[in-house]
């Protein structure tokens, strides 16, 4: 009875009702019932397929010790059984197995292919070990996790950050900031969120998409810079991150993100090259970017050759600033004719202890200054002297005088 109940319990069926659980890291067994009549005639329950036949030993080195012979070789087998039909003495025995016979045939034969017939309980323990490594099982089902091992979960996030530790929008690559990912289960996030860590109605959230690729543990995110949904939107100082299924499932994480608002960010400069042999200067550069109001000065420096120089920011307001080129600035003096000078611009804040900050802008400069052409002075012109008019000569006698003499005269008459 003890052996029919566990014949019951561990018998198999193909039935959609029954299933067979393997638990993690363990093992099931399960019996399969075939009808054997179909198999009474087959090579290896012949008298041929008795002897043992164990399978050769594997090729061994003097370092190594042969292993012992186990297992059945069915070739070998096999072999055994087709010599002793080739000699006339056994059964004639065909590469494939032989279909069952009708049950009319005599003495238990059969009358295509001459085999015996042997009922499985009169089976040989080596007829048995050549069924079981001639009968194979096909198992299917699906695999099964339990929800903690399928649900995503994000435990580091790595952004390029600046001396203080707040991501450093300024190493973008064009439009983009791309951060490496780990966790579990990272296939199945679609997108990361960013939310104010202090205040959840803030409507400033930004979106990056996901990619993994291979590795599930691994990944990496893309947030947008620009425009009102980019980073530089976001003037908090720390915002939580938020993974979001692709079916649309957001959970929260552990991770945070900081920024510093009063660091400046410059997403773009107008002009983004100078040809000094054709555009007037003194020029114009445009910055375009976010707190650009919190600096002060834009720094200029070459590598080859050399070059450095620190130029004021005028108009600057939150996305906004700008800066004038002359002819007189140190960094324009030379002849970038052959070699183009690559200026790379750093912005200093209003806050003088604070860190400079290093942009991945360029401003490119071209040819060579044009030397004004000298000065000539006008022609002079002859100018003919005026002539000047005699003087006049003066009346000697004194008014007084004139009037004495007057008297006199009146007098004498």
């Amino acid at each position: 009875m003890g052996q029919l109940n566990l014949l019951n319990d561990v018998g198999f069926s193909a039935s959609s009702n029954y299933k067979i659980v393997v638990p993690k890291s363990g093992s099931v067994m399960f019996v399969m019932f075939i009808p054997s009549k179909q198999y009474e005639q087959g090579w290896w329950t012949q008298k041929c397929a008795q002897s043992t036949v164990l399978n050769k030993p594997q090729d061994h080195t003097p370092e190594k010790k042969p292993e012992s012979q186990s297992g059945i070789d069915l070739d070998a087998a096999k072999k055994a059984c087709q010599s002793s039909t080739t000699d006339g003495t056994g059964p004639q025995l065909q590469d494939r197995n032989p279909r069952l016979d009708s049950e009319k045939t005599p003495k238990n034969k059969s009358k295509k292919t001459g085999l015996a017939r042997t009922r499985y309980e009169d089976w040989s323990p080596t007829a048995d070990a050549i069924f079981r490594e001639l009968a194979l099982t096909v198992v299917s089902g699906i695999h099964t996790q339990e929800e903690s091992q399928t649900t995503p979960a994000l435990s580091q996030i790595e952004c390029p950050a600046d001396a203080y530790g707040n991501m450093d929008l300024n190493k973008a690559v064009g439009d983009m900031l791309t951060c490496s990912l780990t966790g579990q289960n990272l296939n199945k996030v679609a997108k990361l969120k960013l939310v104010n860590a202090k205040d959840s109605t803030d409507p400033a959230i930004v979106q990056g998409a996901v990619t993994v690729s291979g590795d599930d543990t691994k990944g990496t995110v893309a947030f947008p810079v620009a425009g009102q949904a980019g980073l530089g939107a976001l003037n908090k100082p720390e915002y939580k991150i938020y993974t979001v299924t692709k079916e649309g499932i957001e959970s929260s994480t552990n991770q945070t993100s900081h920024f510093g608002p009063n660091r400046p960010v410059l997403a773009d400069i107008a002009p983004p090259s100078l040809d000094l042999a054709k555009d007037k200067l003194p020029v114009t550069v445009s910055l375009t970017g976010y707190h650009l109001d919190q600096a002060a000065t834009v720094r200029l420096a070459a590598d080859s050759p050399a070059k450095f120089q620190e130029i004021s920011l005028s108009n600057a307001s939150s996305n906004s600033a700008s800066f004038t080129l002359k002819a007189t600035d140190s960094v324009l003096q030379g002849d970038f004719t052959a070699s183009p000078l690559i200026l790379k611009l750093t912005l200093l804040t209003k806050d003088k202890t604070a860190e400079p900050v290093a942009t991945a802008k360029q401003l490119t400069v071209k040819g060579k200054l044009i030397a004004p052409a000298p000065k000539i002075p006008p022609k002079a012109k002859k100018i003919t002297p005026i002539p000047t008019p005699p003087a006049k000569e003066k009346d000697k006698t004194s008014p007084l005088g004139k009037g004495k003499d007057k008297t006199k005269r009146q007098d004498s008459r």
